[in-house]
């Protein structure tokens, strides 16, 4: 886990998360103000360095609640777009996306299809069941949708709620 200071921000509300082969994927954790982040006992521990005359800063046990002091967070990924064009030209009209997730409570989030790096882009709300261990699920994208590099983007629409994502994701799709 490492936090920074995203374009449009003030205070590090961003999160960059990176796997053990190094591979990187930004998290954003709207509602917080992070300003250090650590690992205790398996626990992930913010830190808060805002102060005010009474108080001072604040440390967080991040991972336990759905609130950060009183405001709710959402989490939101966007994986990495997949180029499917080795040619200046070619497009594919998409077809479908699967992927594989598990929950723990019921509730719903937001797949984005992304097309030419969000030139084009449209919402599908997933609902989910609760105690869902695995399950799979189909986006079909408008017939028009065509592109060279396909992305998606998921959010998490109810505070609280935990999403897990397995691989693998498949895009299916045709010539334009």
């Amino acid at each position: 886990w490492m936090v920074y200071t995203g374009g449009d921000e003030t205070r590090n509300k961003s999160i960059l998360v990176i796997n053990r082969e190094g591979s990187m994927t930004p998290m954003d954790y709207s509602g917080t103000g992070f300003y250090g982040l650590t690992l205790s006992d398996g626990q992930l521990f913010a830190g808060d360095s805002s102060t005010d005359s009474t108080n001072g800063g604040y440390l967080w046990q991040l991972e336990t609640g759905s609130t950060d002091n009183g405001t709710a967070v959402t989490a939101s990924v966007q994986l990495k777009h997949q180029d499917f064009s080795p040619f200046v030209d070619y497009e594919k009209s998409l077809i479908s996306v699967y992927f594989n997730y598990g929950v723990q409570t019921s509730g719903s989030f937001t797949a984005q299809l992304q097309i030419n790096y969000s030139e084009a882009t449209r919402d599908y709300t997933v609902m989910f069941a609760s105690g869902t261990n695995v399950n799979r699920w189909k986006i079909t994208p408008k017939q028009q949708m065509t592109g060279k590099q396909i992305g998606l983007k998921f959010t998490n629409s109810t505070s609280g709620q935990k999403l897990k994502l397995y691989p693998p994701l498949t895009y299916h799709f045709e010539k334009v």
